[in-house]
């Protein structure tokens, strides 16, 4: 019998008719929604109670921790990260990964229109490097619909 996937496991569990790519892309587009959240006027914002429901969640995880300090900026970058990481799931990509070595920020920029907004991450260049990465591996693979599509 093959085995299944955890996430398979979990769907099937909860009765969802969702598929582990569909998983990938809802980590990648709630990356994407903390972001705009951080940098975007409220009216621009897509989703306003989704996004007021991670920053709950936010306020709340930080009530977990100790000796760390957990707010918007730091959930940016580690969105940041997930989303570069199910991307490369997604699209199937399992070479090394890429490090984040504090590069100037002037050589990070993303040039497509659409994704002009992030580029006012530079007061987080973490997350405005794995956004790079995200939006340029996705945009190779003709994925970049997993961030405009909700």
């Amino acid at each position: 019998m093959p085995q299944r996937l955890p996430v398979a496991k979990e769907l099937a569990y909860r009765q969802l008719p969702l598929t582990a790519a569909d998983v990938l892309r809802d980590t990648i587009q709630t990356a994407y929604l903390l972001a705009q959240q951080r940098l975007l006027n409220p009216a621009k914002v897509p989703d306003l109670a989704a996004a007021g429901e991670l920053s709950a969640g936010i306020s709340s995880f930080a009530n977990y921790l100790i000796g760390e300090r957990f707010n918007l900026d730091k959930a940016v970058v580690a969105g940041a990260k997930a989303a570069y990481l199910a991307a490369r799931l997604l699209v199937q990509e399992y070479a090394a990964l890429p490090r984040y070595a504090a590069q100037p920020v002037s050589d990070l920029r993303l040039t497509d229109p659409r994704f002009n907004f992030l580029n006012k991450l530079r007061s987080t260049p973490e997350a405005l490097f794995f956004w790079q990465q995200t939006v340029k591996l996705l945009t190779q693979h003709g994925q970049e619909a997993s961030l405009l599509e909700p």
